[in-house]
Order: structure tokens, then C-alpha cells, then sequence
């Protein structure tokens, strides 16, 4: 499923290998006098998946602030996991078998069932909700996990190094992206995930290769295969943060001071990606 937008795209993007690679998915951005840097990041990692490219670790070390989708420390909290979970739960009060076809729920029991779970656990799920879990056991399956991504690594390093934190939207208005995701969609939401079971791996390591190589073509190529299958949802989790973000950017580029902003590599890419806007707004871009 991480077409399913990279545990819906965060959710987005998984790492590789240790392999060099001539560029890398961070930005050094010029505005007059002052330095800024972007970077793509990956929100689940193996700690095979370590050391990240070179690029990271030299725009940290120029900046003073690392600037992230969210407050991770907030993100992590009991507080908010209990809302996160209530926002995978149903809206309207049906249970997932009154929700979808009968062929489709028996699909997700045969599933649950093969990864040691029962989908009666999941009745009160919503079909975005259940399909984020799905998701989010087969990258625990095949070893991925927060703990190893590029922004959990980065921010604790910062504050080990006592750089300032700040995230580019709150957690609950991250939240709200994903409340209603897919609705209207349910079966085929659902079948499509669990069609894409199989072509997971090879599609994770695709998604490895463009992100490292920070190929901002390979991404686009990679996010477009559910763009048009699933368009409201690629608008809400990508298009319009995306449209959020920039301004917020745009400031922290005029600002004094370096700062090294970091979101998922899905947000790069495209036309209404961040990378594009920011060309198209007149800024310098140099990948590293």
C-alpha cells in the first residue's frame, strides 16, 4: 500500500542503502545574504538504512534551527495518540462490515487473520482508518520503524545539540489532513491497499532509490500513481499543506538566521511541489 500515500505518504517515504549517489534530497536555498536549507525526509527507517547521505549531516551542522512538519514530542504523546486513534474511527457509527461489500470485508479479515489479528479488533475502524493500519503492519513486518526515521533521528540530535525546534503546522491541524481521507471511496480504498500487499517491497524499494538520489522526477512518478486514483486525497495530505507551508517557508528564507526545514519527500515534488513553488517564486535552489 505505501501507495496509500507513504503510510499515506507519511505518512511518506522509506530509505536505502548505503549506496553513493551524485545528489541527495536537500536544498540549500539562497535568498540575499541568507542560507536555508530543505530537506526530504523519510518517516520510518531501518537502522540498516543508516548513515542517511552526506548532505543531511552538513546542512544541520549550518544550521541553528530545524524546523519539521509537526512538534514530534507533541506528536508522541499519550494525549495525542489517543486522538490519532479516535480519528481512524468511524464518523457516522457503522461498523466496517456495514461499510463495505461483503467481498471486501472478507478480503481484510483473510489479512488480518494472516498477520495474526483478528478484524473484530477493527470494527469501530473507518475504512482510511483501517487501511493506515494495514499499512502501518506491513512496514513493522518488513522492519521499518519512526524510531529510525529521518526526522525522529534529527530531532533528537537537535536537541542534544541545542539547536531550536519548530514545527511548520500543529499536530492537530496535521491531524485534521487525515480525518476524513478516502471517504466516499471505501472499497475501492481498501481493496486497492490490500491488492498492493504484494508489490509492496518492490515498490518501497523504488521509493528508496528516487528519495536518496533526491530524483525529484522518480517521486513525482511514485506519488502520481495515486494522485489520479485517489485525487481528494492526494489534495488534502499533499497539495494544500503544501500551499500552507511555502509562505511560512518564504519568511523563514528572509529571516536572519540559517534554518534547515525538513518534511516528507512527497512534498518536494511536482508542480505544486515545495521545490517548484519556490523556483517559480524566484529563489536560488542548489541540491546537494
Amino acid at each position: 500500500m505505501k501507495r496509500i500515500f507513504g503510510v499515506f505518504l507519511a505518512v511518506c517515504f522509506f530509505a536505502v542503502s548505503a549506496v553513493t549517489y551524485a545528489a541527495a534530497p536537500v536544498w540549500k536555498v539562497t535568498y540575499e545574504k541568507n542560507i536555508t536549507y530543505i530537506g526530504g525526509t523519510v518517516h520510518l527507517l531501518a537502522a540498516e538504512d543508516h548513515p542517511l547521505p552526506d548532505a543531511f549531516e552538513t546542512a544541520y551542522k549550518q544550521s541553528a534551527s530545524l524546523i519539521f512538519e509537526t512538534d514530534i514530542d507533541a506528536a508522541s504523546t499519550p494525549e495525542f495518540q489517543a486522538k490519532m486513534m479516535q480519528a481512524m474511527m468511524s464518523k457516522d457509527g457503522r461498523t466496517l462490515k456495514q461499510t463495505l461489500k461483503e467481498d471486501t470485508y472478507n478480503k481484510l479479515s483473510d489479512y488480518m487473520s494472516a498477520r495474526g489479528s483478528f478484524i473484530a479488533q477493527f470494527a469501530q475502524f473507518s475504512p482510511s482508518g483501517v487501511c493506515l493500519m494495514v499499512a502501518m503492519m506491513e512496514l513493522q513486518f518488513m522492519g521499518q520503524s519512526p524510531e529510525w526515521g529521518v526526522d525522529v533521528v534529527y530531532s533528537r540530535k537537535a536537541k542534544l545539540d541545542g539547536k531550536k525546534l519548530a514545527g511548520l503546522e500543529t499536530v492537530d491541524e496535521q491531524l485534521s489532513f487525515f480525518t476524513d481521507m478516502g471517504q466516499g471511496d471505501d472499497d475501492e480504498l481498501v481493496l486497492y491497499t490490500l491488492n498492493d500487499i504484494d508489490k509492496m517491497k518492490s515498490y518501497i524499494q523504488e521509493l528508496k532509490r528516487v528519495w536518496r538520489a533526491g530524483d525529484l522526477a522518480g517521486i513525482d512518478t511514485a506519488v502520481s500513481q495515486d494522485k489520479d486514483k485517489f485525487p481528494q486525497m492526494h489534495k488534502a495530505l499533499i497539495a494544500d499543506r503544501n500551499n500552507n507551508w511555502v509562505p511560512k517557508i518564504e519568511k523563514m528564507i528572509k529571516a536572519e538566521g540559517t534554518e534547515f526545514i525538513l518534511f516528507g519527500a512527497a512534498h518536494l515534488s511536482g508542480k505544486q511541489g515545495v521545490i517548484a513553488q519556490l523556483k517559480e517564486r524566484g529563489y536560488k535552489l542548489e541540491q546537494l
